[in-house]
């Protein structure tokens, strides 16, 4: 088993929930190659070396410039964040692997239904997975009076174009705009819970820890607690076998009335996933072993992690 200092590459540095991640690999001995599309990333001051890319838009740029890198720094193992840019990544798997790295991520077909959220509901809510009842919007109108609903793109990925309004505040808008474009959803008002999942380079399951989203910022989890993940095993199980997936995922989910219903499928490591790395001895290992390229140890015991909290602060980092 290899033991050898190696290389990796982050993308999205600029975020700032990725320092605390990056500072993890570095401790385990891993160098961090950063990326980003923007100059101005909070985590280009903490990895070992950082190189601006392309958009995922500009997608046969951005691979000649991943593939660059990866040789000059002889990569093993590249980790994306944005969903755009996991897509495409994933496109060029085979020819990352021919250049010496493993992109650590669903494949494409895989991700074709996580970034369809209308496609998504229709495979995954018949297998008995709760998840809040969707519809396609195609007249604001039809909105039941007295209700708030959630409206998000059938495609998309985060929070972005996703809001919360009620039927009277919505009307007003246009829509001409929207008709099949966006989803609507029944509000759910509950406790938000992300569970970390990890799994192997072949798509088993390894691990996973489950984690109250207490408070958050920007959409980012700035305090959260671990929680028992046994009300989520079973779902995460089902889905798993229906939809392959690789390397970190997140799954959220909100509670209401003693269930809890899945409402997004992120096939990243989530921001939060620095309390399931300090609070499961395993989920290290394990991650560390993938980055590697070493076998996971293959044990399917969800409920070995410590009960502990994560509280969040903001750093400075100062330049000329």
């Amino acid at each position: 088993m290899s033991t050898k200092r190696i290389a990796i590459i982050r993308s999205a540095v600029a975020s700032l929930s990725s320092v605390g991640l990056i500072d993890f690999f570095r401790e385990n001995d891993i160098e961090v190659i950063g990326t980003d599309i923007t100059d101005q990333a909070v985590g280009k001051y903490v990895v070992d070396k950082f190189y601006l890319v392309p958009p995922a838009l500009e997608r046969e740029k951005m691979f000649r410039r991943y593939v660059d890198i990866v040789r000059k720094h002889h990569v093993r193992t590249i980790l994306s964040g944005p969903e755009e840019e996991i897509f495409a990544l994933s496109t060029y798997q085979d020819e990352f692997q021919k250049a010496g790295a493993f992109v650590l991520h669903p494949p494409a077909e895989s991700l074709e239904i996580i970034g369809d959220k209308w496609r998504a509901y229709q495979i995954l809510s018949p297998l008995g997975i709760n998840m809040p009842h969707t519809r396609v919007l195609e007249n604001v109108k039809r909105l039941k009076p007295g209700k708030q609903f959630i409206i998000k793109p059938k495609k998309g990925r985060g929070s972005r174009d996703v809001f919360r309004v009620d039927h009277k505040s919505f009307a007003r808008q246009s829509d001409q705009l929207l008709a099949g474009k966006f989803l609507v959803q029944d509000f759910m008002d509950g406790c938000e819970v992300s569970v970390d999942v990890l799994y192997n380079r072949q798509g088993r399951l390894l691990n996973m820890v489950a984690r109250k989203r207490l408070k958050t910022d920007s959409g980012i989890c700035i305090i959260g607690q671990t929680t028992p993940a046994k009300p989520f095993v079973q779902v995460i199980e089902k889905l798993s076998d229906r939809v392959k997936m690789i390397g970190g995922a997140c799954f959220q989910f909100i509670e209401q009335g003693g269930q809890y219903y899945l409402t997004d499928i992120n096939p990243r490591l989530g921001g939060g996933v620095n309390l399931s790395l300090q609070a499961s001895p395993l989920f290290r290992k394990n991650l560390l072993a993938l980055l590697r390229g070493n076998p996971p140890v293959m044990a399917a015991d969800y409920g070995k992690y410590k009960t502990m909290s994560m509280f969040r602060y903001y750093n400075e980092i100062y330049r000329p």
